[in-house]
């Protein structure tokens, strides 16, 4: 579930947050990191599971008004695709889900303004009036339906990024991402995988987890080392004078390229350049790249790490996404 760029961001916010407290304890650092990681991908489970609580508070107010003193025809004979919604039906039995749902304690029954403006967006909005119009009822329709709410309407809701701000303090930054993997799970689900449709797993790979946390251990274990090469590379510049998220991904940067010498360079300084851009400042991704550039040719001079390096790389699909 999670991309190389994502893990890339959570191994920046530990490392970020030990340096500002000092320690140098990789230990506790591995323990915050993939307890980091584990929220994200429990995020990805919760909101997952809205459109279930969504669903039932559509049944629910059908069900108040059939108890109305003088019903109308609609009220007593309402389109019930929604409700009837075979995706969401097999969410709700899903054995995965539920899993983790009672693992963490988890509910969106807690958050019922926010479930309510959900329906509400949702019921406004043009994919839900020609959904419901569509007199074809099927399994796959179903499921495109509910992907696209994923994809093109839940990502613009307010009040959910409040809820989360609430919940946690990075998820805010994760629940574009997030929800991308949802609408893209959900795309994969098969009717006849029943209560056993399968999400996707925190890493796509043994590689991806070996990946952070060899990043994690050569930053935190080299901090002195590190800081070296930089001050060496900025001549002119006081490393107090430099935004200190930046110093955290050069380091990350160079820890990169020792390490993972099959991933061309240019691969590498574009991840850490576009974090630079969403993380710091203006004129941090220009920063950094003329810094990383000087220091790759002395890595290279070096024989620290191939002329060419990563010259057969080829990206993992789940790179950037």
């Amino acid at each position: 579930m999670i991309s190389r760029r994502f893990l890339r961001v959570k191994a920046m916010q530990i490392i970020y947050a030990h340096y500002k407290t000092g320690s140098n304890q990789y230990e506790a650092a591995e323990k915050e990191l993939y307890q980091s990681i584990r929220h994200s991908y429990d995020m990805y489970f919760f909101l997952s599971a809205l459109i279930i609580q969504v669903q039932e508070y559509a049944q629910g107010r059908i069900d108040i008004s059939r108890q109305k003193l003088i019903p109308t025809e609609e009220d007593l004979n309402p389109n019930m695709k929604f409700v009837h919604n075979q995706l969401i039906t097999q969410l709700k039995k899903n054995e995965q889900l539920q899993s983790v749902l009672k693992r963490t304690k988890f509910s969106w029954n807690n958050h019922p303004e926010l479930v309510r403006n959900v329906y509400q967006s949702m019921i406004e909005s043009d994919y839900y009036k020609n959904y419901m119009a569509d007199e074809i009822i099927s399994y796959d329709e179903d499921k495109k339906f509910v992907s696209k709410l994923y994809a093109k309407l839940i990502p613009f809701n307010e009040f959910l990024y409040q809820m989360l701000e609430e919940e946690n303090i990075y998820w805010n930054d994760e629940v574009e991402f997030v929800l991308s993997r949802i609408s893209s799970t959900l795309k994969g689900f098969k009717e006849s995988e029943g209560v056993y449709a399968k999400f996707l797993p925190m890493f796509q790979s043994h590689d991806d987890e070996d990946f952070v946390k060899i990043l994690l251990k050569h930053v935190i274990r080299n901090k002195e080392k590190l800081d070296t090469i930089i001050t060496d590379h900025v001549k002119n510049w006081d490393l107090e004078r430099i935004a200190y998220l930046d110093i955290v991904l050069m380091k990350l940067a160079i820890a990169e390229l020792l390490n993972f010498k099959e991933i061309p360079a240019n691969v590498t300084f574009n991840e850490y350049i576009e974090i630079a851009k969403h993380y710091s400042t203006d004129k941090s991704n220009l920063f950094i790249n003329g810094v990383l550039d000087k220091i790759k040719m002395t890595l290279q001079k070096d024989k620290l790490i191939p002329e060419h390096v990563g010259h057969e790389y080829k990206a993992s699909k789940n790179e950037n996404n």
